[in-house]
């Protein structure tokens, strides 16, 4: 369900399916980031796809998108959390080095 905010802006509800939290988005078809938990996810309900197509959400780009690039996120954090435990890594070309 699409509404407007004062601003003329429209938006749409979605449950987040990683936090599982209902939360409010642009009102446009992309992969946008959940305001509760940080994860990228699609604006489903946006869609028309799925009305007309069998099966079509397990083959939707924008759903790989949001996936790539919540393990994206995923694999920095961790290479974070390794560098503040003291522990350095160092990338050369295609080969990791542990310092």
């Amino acid at each position: 369900m699409c509404k407007k905010n004062i601003y003329g802006h429209r938006y749409t509800y979605e449950v987040c399916p990683h936090c599982e939290e209902e939360v409010r988005l642009k009102a446009e078809l992309m992969v946008q980031t959940c305001p509760k938990c940080g994860k990228r996810i699609v604006t489903c309900s946006m869609c028309r796809a799925c009305d007309t197509e069998e099966n079509y959400c397990t083959n939707c780009c924008l759903s790989y998108q949001a996936d790539v690039e919540n393990k994206e996120t995923e694999a920095l954090a961790e290479i974070e959390q390794e560098l503040k435990g003291g522990r350095g890594i160092l990338f050369v070309g295609h080969s990791k080095t542990t310092l």
